[in-house]
């Protein structure tokens, strides 16, 4: 058999594959380097973080002994007493709070002492900048907690706000 010159149909169609996957994923490499889907990536890192940090207090303020403010109404912090071992409702001797004060939401001990100590994986602030914080005891066994977040470490150098709610359904009023 004779051999012919040239190209066949075959290898027109195989280089045409490669060629479109070739500049497809150059398009895709493009696109996920490109400045909005960096900014999108960290507007949704702070998002989740925020959200996991509520996330621990309101497991924290949901399995108090006792919440100590706010009774009723409004309140710009909220205290309470922890249990000493969670297996058991046996009072902690220390009140906790959590508390929005200059822009921020920091985590006290009120006996007046500074703390070191930390939250969970957080440490204070715990969130640094936001606004229009409050807790607001909705019902005998809720407290609503609300702020308003400002994303300033936007890249795209525009804050950006975001408010945050939750709904602490208190276990052990």
């Amino acid at each position: 058999m004779r051999r012919k010159s040239g190209l066949s149909v075959w290898e027109l169609v195989l280089f045409t594959v490669f060629l479109s996957i070739a500049a497809g994923s150059s398009i895709f490499f493009f696109f996920v380097n490109s400045s909005d889907v960096r900014k999108a990536q960290q507007k949704y890192e702070w998002v989740y973080d925020i959200n996991e940090m509520l996330d621990e207090v309101c497991s924290e303020i949901s399995n108090s002994i006792y919440i100590d403010s706010p009774f009723v109404g409004e309140s710009n912090e909220c205290y309470y007493y922890a249990p000493v071992d969670p297996t058991k409702l046996e009072v902690g001797k220390d009140l906790e709070g959590f508390v929005f004060n200059e822009g921020k939401m920091i985590y006290v001990m009120k006996d007046g002492r500074p703390t070191t100590k930390r939250f969970g994986r957080f440490s204070n602030p715990l969130v640094a900048s936001c606004k229009d914080g409050k807790f607001v005891r909705v019902s005998a066994s809720q407290i609503e907690l609300s702020f308003k977040a400002e994303n300033v470490n936007s890249a795209s150098g525009v804050s950006e706000t975001k408010e945050f709610k939750r709904i602490i359904h208190l276990r052990n009023q």
